[in-house]
């Protein structure tokens, strides 16, 4: 019993990065090895926050989005982030603000500071039941950048609106009903669960596979769905060489145990009559809520090196393990296929 709980710990590391202490001391007899969010405002603000970090994601970092592991929790979320720069760019970027005319709002609607502790910092929205950690930098990055943020948002002229702790401001008020009440965000709240399951699997892409980089975009819906169809999330990674690493990352995403219930999307080549390029795959759920593409390069990488180079090093090593180590597994990797499946995400709407 002891070595198998080891087996699924160590498995689980492959898609946190957490140490294989902390992996085997949070596993739950009564949840799944690596738990979905509870309730639809956590997973609705975890969807959100991965949104975000797609948005802001504009240097190269050593881990994907510059999260290095996560602890995932049903009720919270850890996100260990992986140095001072990138903490000061999240919390810039995250925390709402509007402009002079309190027309335009930026950052996470309705998002507050929790508290600051030795931890970290731990945000939510105001008035729902979530809750988001961010840890690695010592606290008082963490307050410095809060500063830095509420600086720089003076600076431009607009109105830092995260200091209302316990209610949305009229601003955020008027500009969710005037922009986030329509099909588009329906459908983001339909796919959360998926959105919200990636954020909680990040390091797969950095410790489960050898991303040199990966970057993203919210997309257009695609053919080949009912109606308006689900959201199309893109994500871009490039790979040192010309290597098929995909089947293993598919293969990570849609494991039965600690992966998401999502399969190859078939349905879509088969209603545009051809085939798509062999460096662009999709998946998607049985029930058509959400739509991950993976768009496979070689190439990303290169024009970065010159102007990033203090981490190109860091990276290569990093991957090199990677590679090293799926080398050294391949044929002996352990197997949890013979657990029972945990509890899947809730179905799309509860």
């Amino acid at each position: 019993m002891r070595n198998l709980q080891s087996r699924i710990a160590a498995r689980r590391c492959c898609y946190t990065n957490e140490t294989l202490r902390k992996a085997r001391a949070r596993l739950r007899s009564d949840q799944a090895p690596l738990p979905a969010a509870q309730g639809r405002e956590q997973r609705n603000f975890e969807a959100a926050i991965f949104d975000e970090l797609l948005k802001t994601h504009h240097q190269l970092t050593e881990y994907t989005f510059g999260i290095r592991r996560v602890c995932p929790l049903p009720e919270s979320l850890e996100l260990e982030v992986e140095s001072e720069e990138r903490a000061q760019d999240i919390l810039t970027r995250f925390l709402p603000a509007c402009d002079e005319a309190g027309e335009e709002v930026s950052g996470l609607l309705g998002l507050r500071v929790t508290k600051y502790t030795e931890r970290g910092i731990e945000l939510h929205v105001a008035g729902q039941r979530t809750s988001l950690w961010l840890t690695g930098p010592p606290t008082d990055t963490w307050r410095n950048a809060e500063r830095g943020a509420l600086a720089s948002t003076q600076a431009a002229g607009w109105q830092p609106l995260w200091r209302r702790t316990h209610t949305w401001s009229r601003q955020e008020l008027a500009f969710e009903a005037r922009w986030n009440t329509g099909e588009w965000n329906r459908q983001m709240h339909n796919g959360a669960w998926c959105t919200s399951g990636l954020l909680r699997r990040i390091p797969l892409f950095h410790r489960g596979s050898p991303a040199q980089l990966v970057t993203g975009y919210k997309g257009l819906p695609v053919m080949g769905y009912d109606g308006f169809g689900p959201v199309r999330w893109v994500l871009e990674i490039d790979f040192p060489d010309t290597r098929h690493h995909a089947d293993s990352l598919v293969g990570m995403l849609t494991d039965r145990v600690f992966g998401l219930p999502l399969a190859p999307a078939l349905h879509l080549e088969e209603s545009q009559g051809s085939p798509l390029p062999p460096n662009i795959l999709r998946i998607d759920d049985a029930q058509r809520t959400a739509l991950l593409e993976m768009r496979l390069s070689t190439n990303m990488y290169r024009s970065y090196i010159d102007r990033h180079a203090e981490f190109a090093g860091r990276i290569q090593h990093r991957v090199a393990a990677v590679l090293a180590k799926n080398e050294a597994n391949s044929s002996s990797a352990p197997r949890v296929d013979a657990l029972p499946p945990g509890p899947e995400p809730a179905p799309p709407g509860t």
